[in-house]
């Protein structure tokens, strides 16, 4: 039976986080003056103090990732609604303060940058500014919607208000699809069964008639446990060559 729902992930696949936007935020000169006298790349920092915070947790929370670090149980708890990014983010920063969290850190102006990092990618209303589309992947989008008949879902591990903001920003893109599904208005994330169970219950999609499209291995690892088949996002290029080897375009 051929697919007839085609379901993608938004933040990674079509959605990506502008980081250049967040160092002009920031403050391009401070930025560069961190990069010149730690050589490190500050958002490789941010990564691994989420996930040292992660890793003196009891793992009794179901743990999600963002590029393949494990996030600590505020983050997962904010993308599943159980949290406000307010609360998350008072968690973290009370992290990075004790005296392991502050371990982590070379000085106090690297802690400053990498905590300003934080802030700005977990902090809503900062997060949907500095969201931009991938344009290859929104025209491919475009394509699906206008010259095939298949209907088109969005599944995210994404904050709820995060996605209203979004939304507002951009409605013609958020008009491609048929469906929307995020983790913080339905209580469910990637890459556990529940969310994809959800959005097959509340379209009436078939398991064998959809394809799901997320940049993480362990998410369409998820799906596939539940029966819907998967690609593995790496670039625009090599999303519409696998569209076209599924004949779906």
């Amino acid at each position: 039976m051929g697919r007839k729902n085609i379901i993608f992930d938004l933040i990674g696949v079509l959605f990506a986080l502008d980081h250049y936007a967040i160092f002009r935020h920031m403050g391009i000169p401070g930025v560069l003056r961190y990069v010149c006298t730690h050589r490190k790349d500050p958002f490789s920092v941010a990564y691994a103090v989420l996930n040292s915070m992660h890793l003196h947790e009891t793992h009794d929370y179901q743990v999600i990732k963002y590029k393949q670090v494990n996030l600590p149980r505020c983050i997962s708890e904010w993308q599943q609604g159980k949290k406000t990014n307010r609360e998350a983010l008072k968690e973290i920063e009370q992290y990075v303060y004790t005296p392991h969290g502050a371990s982590l850190f070379a000085s106090e102006y690297e802690k400053k940058t990498v905590n300003n990092i934080i802030t700005t990618m977990f902090n809503a209303s900062c997060l949907t500014m500095y969201m931009k589309p991938i344009v290859p992947n929104v025209i491919l989008a475009k394509e699906l919607k206008e010259h095939t008949s298949h209907r088109l879902f969005l599944l995210s591990n994404f904050d709820a208000d995060a996605i209203r903001s979004i939304t507002l920003l951009y409605p013609d893109f958020f008009s491609l699809f048929d469906g929307v599904v995020v983790s913080g208005n339905v209580g469910f994330l990637k890459p556990y069964p529940e969310i994809y169970h959800h959005i097959l219950r509340d379209y009436n999609l078939h398991p064998e008639e959809s394809l799901f499209i997320d940049d993480q291995q362990e998410n369409v690892w998820g799906a596939q446990t539940v029966g819907i088949s998967g690609i593995v996002y790496k670039n625009p290029w090599q999303l519409r060559q696998d569209f076209k080897k599924c004949n779906l375009l």
